[in-house]
This record gives structure tokens, sequence and C-alpha cells, in this order.
């Protein structure tokens, strides 16, 4: 387990550089800043302005539920399953879906038990704190 702390978004580079597995599984409460997290990935990884991911429709999947993104030949799912739970929702063909992609994104995947599964992945927690008003993050990877 690793942790780091941010003040801005645009610190989460080094946080990238430590990812084991293309699946990333994020955690944080409401506003802890997931989706965001997925923007400066996508940022990062692809060298993207704010108008490409603007462009691209990079945006909370929480309605939607899923998001797809193809940027420079690679498949990206970003998924929010804050909605969803095992009842309304197929884990398994989900997960044989996941080798489609190049990248996955789950916010709330704990609505599914994701990480009792046998997929290879990163947890990423993000905790909110007051400092530096509210933009602070400390970023654990495990």
């Amino acid at each position: 387990m690793q942790v780091l702390e941010v003040t801005s978004p645009n610190e989460y580079g080094p946080v990238f550089l430590k990812f084991t597995s293309n699946v990333i599984l994020l955690k944080g409460q409401m506003g802890a800043g997931k989706t965001t997290f997925v923007k400066e990935f996508l940022r990062f990884k692809f060298e993207l302005k704010e108008e490409e991911l603007t462009r691209l429709g990079v945006m909370s999947p929480t309605f939607s539920i899923e998001n797809h993104y193809t940027i420079k030949n690679q498949n990206i799912l970003h998924c929010d399953f804050y909605r969803v739970n095992e009842s309304n929702y197929d884990k398994e063909e989900f997960l044989e879906s996941l080798t489609d992609f190049d990248w996955v994104f789950i916010e709330w995947s704990e609505n599914l038990q994701l990480e009792d599964t046998l997929i290879d992945k990163c947890v990423v927690e993000i905790q909110k704190s007051d400092k530096d008003f509210g933009l602070h993050r400390k970023v654990t990877i495990s």
C-alpha cells in the first residue's frame, strides 16, 4: 500500500505511475474527486488538453452508468455504480467484458463487491481534507 498527498489534481502524475493493473477501482465519498481523477489520468496518459476532454465528453457516468472513450486507439471504460447493486446489474457479464478495454475505471465498485473478485486490479482511495480550502487529497493505492 502506498499513500500520497496532493493539493491539486494536476499532481496526480506520480499516482498514475504506481498502477500495476489496467483496472482501477476508485473509492471515496461523494465529491472526493473520483471523476476528476479519471480526467487527470486521461490528460496525463494521452497528453490531452481540457478542450479535448470536453470534446470527448469525459464526465461522471452517474446517470449513464458507463461511459466509453476511444483515445489514440485505446478503449477506456469509466463506470459509476453508485445507483447499481447486484440485483439490478449482471456482474458476471460485466467482468467478462473487461477484456474489451485497455483501461477500466470503476467508481463505487463496492456496490457490486468487485474487490472480492479475482480480477487483477488496483484500488485507489481518495479522501478529502479541509486543508487548502478543500483541495488537499490523501490518495491510497493498494
